[in-house]
């Protein structure tokens, strides 16, 4: 609804959403994959144009659709540690539309996402587009990172997407497992300084990372090069068992 908002698109009634979800869960119940194989049944809803505009403006006509797919584990033979690089490209425009789940940010990232794969590496590493010294997110996860202390620390940014997934984490952290939780800026010079190094989203949940290549330089969290850290395997484990 805030995404819809910030795109000058009305925004689909909370009440007709999770009733949307009920109706497409229940119609596809036979495709939900077993508990315990890893795998899930994924929903995405989503809201297009549908009115005859042709100029910059408004339509005055929208659909509002909810797909759902099963997918299989996202984690096949276990959860591999990511190499990700620094990238020379900027994800999102300072006050735009960064912080909106629209389809126009994820094209953003396509380029760099394919130029970073080419050159070996499993994602992007965005930083801010002004000073390009904190961190923000990859072309379409957060970052989560664990101090030596076990503290949780997310990046804060305008320009990031503010994700559920991240928000749940932090949530299970701070009053399930009784973590402290930080949200602040964070400087890409203190990435040495962690120990775990986790990215967030809706299919892999958390995803380790073992290795960032600054242009050459290697940052390496030593909790994460083979498997995820302790911290974030903790939080994986509760989480998808809710």
């Amino acid at each position: 609804m805030d995404s819809a908002r910030g795109m000058e698109m009305p925004p689909f009634p909370k009440e007709r959403f999770l009733e949307a979800v009920d109706q497409v869960v229940k119609a596809n119940a036979s495709w939900v994959p077993p508990y315990g194989t890893g795998a899930s049944l994924y929903l995405r809803p989503y809201m297009f144009a549908t009115g005859p505009v042709i100029g910059v403006k408004p339509s005055d006509e929208y659909q509002f659709r909810l797909i759902c797919t099963p997918v299989g584990p996202y984690f096949k033979g276990g959860a591999r540690p990511l190499t990700l690089c620094v990238s020379d490209y900027d994800r999102a425009a300072p006050h735009g539309t960064g912080h909106l789940k629209a389809g126009l940010n994820y094209a953003m990232s396509l380029h760099a996402y394919v130029t970073a794969h080419n050159a070996g590496y499993d994602e992007n590493m965005f930083l801010d587009p002004i000073t390009r010294t904190y961190v923000e997110e990859t072309g379409g996860a957060n970052f989560l990172f664990v101090t030596k202390d076990k503290e949780i620390v997310t990046p804060k940014s305008n320009t990031i997407l503010p994700s559920i997934t991240r928000r749940s984490m932090l949530y299970v952290a701070e009053h399930y497992l009784g973590l402290k939780v930080t949200e602040r800026p964070v400087l890409l010079s203190e990435l040495q300084d962690f120990a775990e190094c986790g990215l967030c989203g809706t299919a892999a949940v958390i995803s380790p990372v073992g290795k960032v290549v600054d242009h050459g330089k290697e940052i390496c969290f030593a909790s994460g090069m083979e498997k995820m850290g302790p911290v974030i395997q903790q939080l994986y484990d509760l989480l998808t068992g809710i």
